[in-house]
């Protein structure tokens, strides 16, 4: 194996570490939000715990986690697509074989995505409709899916990386 092949095991690596970390901190900014909109934080003022911020009105703080949200949504299918880059370039099919096996959820079957994907649209659909920002179940439904779209498209992606491992050349 030569230099530039090692670099791509390794981007990929990397690239995975921090698709996985973005799908995390998606589901983090999801819950939390759903924990704002039930009231589990009292007073009028609420902070972000690993963003470190303070937001002081409801009908702000809702869209900006979201936006937060479909933020970490991008940056996860940006790296899950580059790291599918990494391993269209590394020659060696026991090695791509072996990455295959590389813990992360985002290259996890379709079981998984079946359980995560209507997690992350059904979070939303629900803390739009508590919050009473959009005054319908279907633009609260089409905002859901919107939001969460691009962990839709990682997952989707991810996925199929074990099935593509001989098509990918």
């Amino acid at each position: 194996m030569n230099n530039s092949q090692g670099i791509y095991i390794e981007n990929f690596k990397s690239c995975m570490q921090i698709a996985q970390r973005a799908l995390y901190a998606g589901v983090l900014v999801s819950i939390f939000s759903l924990f704002l909109v039930e009231g589990y934080f009292e007073g009028t003022q609420h902070r972000v715990p690993l963003l470190n911020l303070e937001l002081k009105s409801q009908s702000i703080t809702i869209p900006g986690l979201a936006l937060v949200h479909f933020y970490c949504g991008m940056q996860c299918l940006y790296f899950v697509l580059l790291a599918r880059r990494n391993l269209k370039n590394i020659t060696d099919s026991d090695t791509t074989q072996a990455l295959m096996n590389y813990p992360s959820s985002l290259l996890a079957n379709f079981w998984w995505q079946a359980l995560l994907a209507p997690i992350l649209f059904g979070i939303w659909y629900q803390i739009l409709m508590m919050a009473e920002i959009v005054n319908s179940s279907t633009v609260s439904i089409i905002f859901g899916m919107l939001v969460s779209s691009p962990f839709f498209a990682a997952l989707k992606y991810g996925s199929r990386f074990n099935r593509k491992v001989g098509r990918l050349r």
